[in-house]
């Protein structure tokens, strides 16, 4: 009757969605609302936080540990870390979430040895707690690596240089007055910053 022919790839996921249902419940509620979608987008496995893509070449490549990729794309959607990055810098909010989801992946499924590594990094933290964390850690390795007579100032969300009297106001004064910098843009003429 019907033949719906699907790629050795989509078959694999498949796969994978089965033994993830089968070895958690909780799992299988949150996996079986998610869409499959093959695509070449990106060169590994993601979530826009309701849908779960996959790189068809990654999967041949990375054959035994899809179960462990797809479950950890899967708690991405299910603890909502799309959604909960709001102005967060995107490649550190990435790694926050991974650090807050692979310690609980691999008691389940295997992920790359390499992801194993830092499990026990930052145990029992939110992926926001995390987030802080890295970004101290990003800011003060950034400062060790100047001169000790440059005065560095970052933007605390891209680590750019920013506007030198914002130097001595606090990282919260910083971001609060950058969300308001956004929602009330200023024309600035001159170069002082105060509208020639």
């Amino acid at each position: 009757m019907f033949q719906i022919k699907l790629s050795s790839a989509m078959r694999r996921v498949l796969m994978a969605r089965e033994k993830i249902a089968r070895r958690n419940p909780f799992f299988a509620s949150i996996l079986f609302n998610a869409r499959l979608v093959e695509s070449e987008k990106h060169q590994t496995i993601w979530t826009d936080g309701i849908n779960v893509y996959f790189n068809p070449d990654y999967v041949k490549a990375n054959d035994n540990f899809i179960e462990g990729d797809v479950l950890e794309v899967v708690m991405h959607a299910a603890m909502q870390h799309v959604g909960r990055r709001k102005h967060r810098d995107l490649e550190r909010w990435n790694e926050a979430a991974d650090y807050s989801i692979r310690p609980l992946v691999h008691q389940f499924f295997r992920q790359h040895p390499d992801l194993h590594a830092d499990d026990g990094k930052y145990p029992d933290k939110a992926a926001e707690e995390i987030y802080e964390l890295l970004e101290k850690k990003q800011t003060a390795a950034l400062l060790r690596g100047r001169a000790p007579t440059e005065r560095a100032c970052l933007h605390p969300s891209s680590h750019r240089p920013i506007v030198p009297h914002f130097c001595g106001i606090q990282y919260r004064t910083v971001r609060l007055l950058s969300l308001v910098i956004i929602a009330y843009p200023i024309r600035v003429r001159g170069t002082d910053g105060v509208g020639n």
